[in-house]
């Protein structure tokens, strides 16, 4: 065991018993490491990425990415995806050389996210004005526009791609929107019933976008009389 600070954190797969963890510092204009990216008073203009070697629990290097609006480590510990603050593009690093793999570009805007789906094959990107969104397919590297309301800074959209469906997971304050993505258009084929007077606080969707699992709690709509919190979960 050994400690590892960061803002985020991945594992590099290399082998058995063997990898790296990679974690990610977010810095101020001032040189200063920001606790949180949600912080009014810091802005985030660069990130160091560092790597970690598990078999000999110590430092193995560092990256330092500037200009940088938004990043996020895919699932798979391969890439680091990250978007510019003055220019329209996505930047793919590879986590093992740190150098840059892919670079495309998307509609005008600033990026308010970047999230992988589960699978590692899409890249999806909000913007902070508006409620367009864009969905990057990394092995063809096909677009599509999305008008998806919601805020998906807490809770992401989940896109599942395989030989059944294509299909994107759109989460609201109390239902899940699941929406069907052609390169032609989109369109949503289904919203989920509103369960609770939770708001949605997570959900999962299986590998082949078939089930959808749903968690409620926290903040609660409480009817005049009514007391407490609760938390469920729903499979559908």
């Amino acid at each position: 065991m050994f400690q590892i600070e960061g803002f985020d954190f991945v594992f590099i797969h290399c082998g058995r018993n063997e990898g790296r963890i990679a974690s990610m510092d977010w810095i101020d204009e001032d040189g200063y490491l920001i606790q949180t990216i949600a912080s009014e008073d810091q802005c985030p203009t660069r990130i160091l990425v560092k790597l970690w070697d598990i078999g000999n629990h110590g430092f193995d290097g560092l990256f330092d990415i500037t200009g940088v609006a938004v990043a996020q480590f895919s699932p798979n510990g391969k890439y680091l995806a990250v978007g510019r603050q003055s220019e329209s593009v996505v930047e793919l690093w590879n986590l093992e050389d740190g150098k840059i793999t892919h670079q495309f570009s998307h509609p005008p805007g600033s990026l308010s996210s970047l999230h992988f789906s589960p699978t590692n094959d899409y890249l999806t990107a909000a913007f902070e004005e508006g409620d367009g969104k864009c969905l990057r397919r990394l092995d063809t590297q096909q677009m599509v526009s999305l008008n998806i309301r919601g805020n998906y800074f807490k809770t992401p959209p989940a896109v599942i791609h395989s030989s059944h469906t294509n299909r994107v997971f759109a989460p609201q304050d109390h239902t899940v929107e699941v929406w069907e993505v052609l390169t032609t258009g989109s369109n949503m084929i289904l919203e989920t019933e509103r369960l609770t007077n939770s708001l949605i606080s997570s959900f999962c969707s299986s590998r082949d976008g078939r089930r959808l699992l749903i968690g409620s709690g926290g903040t609660e709509y409480v009817e005049p009389g009514g007391s407490g919190e609760q938390s469920t979960c729903h499979s559908r």
